[in-house]
């Protein structure tokens, strides 16, 4: 069975500039080649098929199922040097296999495994047998490796010996890496190219629709799920819906009650409590707010400052999040300069059933004069109890307690002074006595979180269910107690108090517990990645390697993923313990993120279910500011400019470089998050509704730069730089897949056919009033819900070394040994068929569809406004200023400072290079007088 070049599969709008489908004998062959070992003497050669469009580079590896897509964005470094003479040899060897190989083919004899295909397909190869190539008349022309190293883990290494597909290659690397302005990502063209082939489909169906319409009625009884399913989906074919996968009133309003369809209460009050239809367990709404940093506050001066410029103080932050209601906008102002880059303590996430809350900053800054604002936010997030008093807002007029007297004095002691400024009545105990003192809170959350080591770990697929719900709520709400977990290690975050930062400690913090867990920055994962990356390289083939576990080991990429599963684990039986948590690190925006997402992961499985998880990250790390742009590596300088408050920037404790220009810093941390969901997935295998493989996706997604998603540093950038109405959001392609693989349209990929659906499906049911038992949901009373006792589906994954592996399916997939051992008999099974979690269940998933879609289409045309805004004469001076600028081009490229851009020969160590002020490429002294390559393509 004679073998082929997979078939290139294009996406929308994407046209090939360039392809190649020669075998391995013609001048315009191209091959991989893979290095076996540290030393570069043992190689192997595949040969493959390329193809370059206007947005990445397909490599087709002869026998594989699929071709190697890579993003000319994804691209961290390249070059293009001689091929050494191992490469040589192993390459003239596997050409004369080639031959002999089609020699056999031709005289009848059957073709073995590794038969070359001929130039185009394989029914051309039954028209004209492949003939011996006649050898050249000139000399055998030079070879040249091309190698290019992504910013993921896997390096490809391209045999070229054509020097017109050389310069084509090269010119189109030279070319992507130029771009100068975020507009000229490749997640604006694509967009724009789907929009015209959306346009072209609607036209087509809009003849097709009166028939469509008179077999809808046939259809939908045999559709999946209710009989609207093919009504109600039909805009997510049409709407770019994954932008508003993600809503806070959404979110917030299925985390705080059992029937977010039963109206608010907008005060808490006696007799609603008292009656059972609010409180822990049945409906929180009345206590929190959601917190929008647009609004105006033209009543309120602080320090100078309109309370409208909330939202240009805190950048990085949404425009709405969750806090307790009697937190009000003056008091929010004042604790954005008590905290590093102005990351306030915000909510995300909400335990209905004990009412703690999972809340998430930055350090505090414990040299601010508004510590005591701080120390109000963070004192309003401890579980409490939820009593009607806690409800009412805060009073604008009342003055702040800044004292050690005032914040633990009980409340009869409170009314007896009238000269001592108090604070709000849902900050003190309710106790009778104040005996107890301040230990017993602190022990109480020692208790409740105990640390990872002695935390008892159920086996994979078990759940945690609390038998008593109400007492669980009483013990959190009798500690009193802000649990801090601080992902930094005690030392570092020492040092950072000496530098303006700190940790939560002295007088105004006696009611936080700080715990430490010691993972490592951004610089210690990118240490440790580029480790993870070099032994991946290196250990390529199937020869024994007696060093790889010790060289994993030493990366310590596994040891950091253990500490951030620790944190999530404690927070996860903080929240479960009824005690508050607050995560941060120095930002908040890297290691914070991957904490709460995990912790997220771990307690609510909505977030375990497709829709839930693009909903997950699209809060914890597009929402809250992870700095997709700059940890990815394509950073680039757009049409506005974000800055902090001038008294927040002054007090970080942030260092810069003499320039001025602060420094990019480059760190995997969205895909060491993605590994670390891996590692509780594979304890989990049945509690996720997705596949590894929509991990993996993820983790390629987010260098590529064709998807908006991860495109800048945080929501407000996107939506001013227009990025959120011109480009597409990766979850609407993820989300529309997951149908279409449902459907049994598509073999399954994203869903998980082992997903244990009924199991979760008992407990999400609980948050909308309905019973797992019931045909549907309880319409307006909502008491029958609310009577049983809530329950949790909470993971909580073993941390243990053992526990951990080495992600083989991702970091592997490149590897040699897949060419080494392929055998074209052995085919792994795709499996299509239509899919199911329940009527009910999919009904639940497809309205999360819906929303999104109907919030997409209001938002729109606040959106196009803005553009119209943005794109005025204000932006057009910021282009050309920044295009005179000498660094308009991208900072993050890296050229070839080895060989010489020309004639790719290395400079030695007598050479003299110079280096090119226009494309800013390095050649030798033979080769400094030329055209630029900028200036040719």
């Amino acid at each position: 069975m004679a073998q082929s070049f997979p078939a290139f599969i294009l996406m929308a709008g994407e046209t090939l500039d360039l392809h190649v489908c020669s075998s391995i004998d013609a001048r315009d062959a191209v091959a991989l080649v893979y290095f076996c070992g540290g030393d570069e003497k043992a190689c192997v050669v595949q040969p493959c098929s390329l193809a370059l469009s206007q947005y990445q580079m397909h490599i087709g590896p002869l026998g594989r199922a699929a071709c190697v897509e890579v993003p000319y964005m994804s691209i961290a470094t390249w070059g293009i040097a001689r091929a050494s003479a191992a490469v040589v040899k192993c390459f003239t060897r596997v050409q004369q296999q080639a031959e002999e190989e089609a020699a056999r083919v031709g005289a009848g004899a059957s073709a073995g495994p590794c038969a070359v295909a001929p130039l185009l397909s394989a029914a051309a190869a039954a028209a004209s047998p492949h003939t011996t190539r006649q050898r050249y008349a000139d000399p055998q022309p030079a070879l040249y490796v091309v190698t290019l190293q992504s910013k993921h883990v896997w390096q490809h290494r391209l045999v070229v010996q054509s020097e017109r597909l050389l310069k084509n290659i090269q010119a189109h690397l030279v070319m992507t890496h130029c771009i100068a302005r975020i507009s000229d990502l490749p997640a604006f063209s694509v967009a724009e190219e789907l929009r015209k082939e959306t346009e072209k489909k609607q036209q087509k169906q809009q003849k097709q629709q009166q028939q469509q319409q008179q077999q809808q009625q046939q259809q939908q009884q045999h559709d999946v799920g209710t009989g609207a399913d093919a009504n109600s989906l039909a805009a997510m074919w049409t709407s770019d819906f994954g932008w508003n996968v993600y809503s806070a009133q959404r979110d917030f309003a299925r985390q705080l009650c059992i029937d977010p369809s039963l109206p608010a209460m907008e005060v808490a009050t006696e007799a609603a409590v008292h009656a059972g239809r609010i409180g822990v367990q049945k409906d929180l709404r009345p206590w929190f707010s959601l917190v929008d940093l647009r609004e105006e506050g033209r009543d309120t001066h602080r320090g100078g400052r309109m309370a409208d410029h909330l939202y240009t103080s805190s950048p990085t932050y949404p425009d709405v999040f969750l806090l307790p209601k009697h937190v009000d906008r003056e008091l929010l102002l004042r604790a954005m300069a008590a905290r590093s880059r102005a990351r306030v303590p915000a909510v995300s996430y909400v335990c209905l059933r004990t009412g703690a809350v999972l809340a998430r900053s930055s350090q505090p800054l414990m040299r601010s004069p508004h510590l005591g604002a701080d120390s109000d936010v963070c004192h309003a997030l401890v579980n409490t109890g939820y009593a009607p008093h806690h409800a009412l807002p805060r009073c604008a007029a009342s003055p702040l307690a800044t004292t050690t007297a005032a914040t633990t004095a009980p409340r009869g002691a409170a009314a007896v002074g009238d000269a001592r400024p108090v604070r709000p009545p849902s900050l003190f105990d309710d106790d009778d006595d104040g005996a107890g003192g301040d230990e017993q809170p602190v022990h109480a959350a020692r208790d409740a979180i105990a640390g990872s080591d002695r935390a008892t770990t159920p086996p994979a697929g078990a759940t945690q269910m609390s038998s008593d719900a109400t007492a669980a709520a009483e013990a959190g709400a009798t500690a009193r107690v802000l649990l801090v977990a601080d992902c930094r290690p005690q030392m570092t975050a020492a040092g950072n108090a000496q530098l303006g930062g700190g940790y939560e400690s002295g007088s105004c913090y006696t009611f936080c517990q700080t715990s430490f867990f010691d993972i490592d920055n951004i610089f210690g994962v990118t240490k440790a990645f580029e480790k993870l990356r070099g032994m991946v390289a290196r250990y390529q083939g199937n020869t024994a390697e007696t060093t790889f576990l010790r060289r994993l080991y030493d990366s310590d990429w596994l040891a950091i993923i253990q500490r951030v599963l620790a944190c999530a684990v404690a927070a996860a039986q903080s929240l479960q313990g009824g005690v508050s948590c607050l995560v941060h690190c120095t930002d908040g925006w890297d290691r914070t993120s991957q904490c709460t997402a995990l912790t997220m992961l771990l307690l609510d499985p909505h977030y375990r279910t497709i829709v839930g998880f693009c909903t997950l990250v699209e809060k914890e790390f597009c929402s809250f500011g992870h700095k997709f742009a700059e940890r990815a590596g394509h950073q680039l300088p757009g049409r506005t400019t974000v800055s902090t408050h001038s008294g927040v920037a002054s007090s970080d404790t942030e260092q810069h470089n003499g320039s001025g220009a602060p420094r990019l810093d480059t760190s995997p941390i969205f895909l060491h998050f993605v590994d670390a969901v891996y590692q509780v997935w594979r304890q989990y295998p049945t509690c996720f509704e997705f596949t590894p493989a929509l991990l993996a996706h993820l983790s390629d997604v987010v260098y590529s730069c064709l998807y908006g998603t991860f495109v800048c540093n945080g929501e407000q950038e996107r939506r001013l730089e227009g990025v959120r109405l011109r480009t597409v959001s990766v979850w609407t392609d993820v989300l529309r897949r997951t149908q279409r693989e449902k459907r049994g349209e598509v073999a399954l990929c994203f869903v998980n056919e082992r997903y244990d659906a009924a199991t979760a499906w008992r407990f999400i049911a609980q948050r909308r009033g309905c019973s797992s038992s019931s045909s549907s949901c309880s319409g307006g009373g909502g008491a029958p819900a609310a009577a049983a006792a809530l329950h949790d589906f909470v993971l909580l994954p073993n941390v243990s070394s053992k526990r951990l592996v080495f992600w083989e399916q991702l970091y592997t997939r490149e590897d040699a040994d897949h060419y080494l051992t392929f055998n074209p008999n052995v085919r792994e099974p795709t499996t299509t068929r239509v899919v199911s979690w329940g009527p009910q269940f999919d009904r639940y998933l497809e309205a999360e569809i819906e929303s999104a879609c109907d919030e997409r289409a209001r938002e729109l045309p606040s959106l196009v406004a803005l553009e119209d805004v943005m794109g005025g004469e204000a932006a057009t001076r910021a282009a050309a200023a920044a295009a005179t600028s000498a660094t308009a081009k991208s900072a993050w490229c890296v050229y070839d400072a080895v060989n010489c851009f020309h004639c790719f020969k290395p400079f030695g160590m007598w050479s003299t290079k110079t280096q090119c002020v226009v494309c800013r490429q390095y050649f030798c002294s033979d080769c400094n007088v030329h055209d630029c390559m900028a200036q040719q393509y």
